[in-house]
């Protein structure tokens, strides 16, 4: 088995925004190997692989000031691909039985603003705008197969308000789809 994990991030600040970065990157490799032989029968290997590759990235400005109040906005990227595949068959040369790859790619934009209503209370408004595709592929190689690969946009809205009702003492409470 094999994982290799890379993670890095950066933070900037100014006195306009502060500006954050982060990035993260996964690759697995895994597999099983079982003794798969019948009773009384020659010897048969099962074996499956697995291979998993990640990457992910969030960039975003921000600026809060000392009341609450402050805005966000943001971009991020996400990149999955995965590769299963299983094999049965004599042990010196198994033959693959089933096999599918998977990827899904998800970019996003997103933006949210507070206002201070009152000296004690701010509330904040956002959207997401999610753009994510999906697309398999069967690796078994069987004629007519269905492969699901499909696009996805979505609008995602938030809502919150934040209620400082003592020192010691604060109530929040937010909307937010997805």
């Amino acid at each position: 088995d094999e994982l290799n994990l890379v993670r890095g991030g950066r933070r900037a600040g100014d006195e306009l925004a502060d500006p954050r970065r982060a990035t993260g990157a996964v690759r697995h490799r895994s597999g099983s190997r079982f003794d798969f032989t019948p009773p009384g029968g020659d010897p048969t290997l099962f074996e499956q692989r697995n291979r998993i590759g990640l990457i992910t990235s969030e960039n975003r400005l921000s600026r809060r000031d000392a009341s609450g109040a402050g805005w966000v906005i943001g971009v991020n990227i996400a990149h999955d691909d995965e590769r299963l595949t299983r094999l049965l068959g004599p042990v010196a040369a198994p033959r693959q039985i089933v096999g599918v790859e998977n990827s899904v790619t998800q970019l996003a934009a997103f933006a949210e603003g507070g206002v201070r209503l009152f000296p004690n209370l701010v509330m904040n408004i956002g959207a997401r705008v999610d753009f994510t595709r999906l697309v398999g592929e069967a690796l078994d190689g069987r004629p007519g197969g269905n492969e699901p690969n499909r696009t996805d946009v979505a609008f995602l809205p938030s809502i919150s308000v934040n209620w400082r009702a003592r020192e010691w003492l604060t109530a929040y409470v937010r909307y937010q789809e997805g």
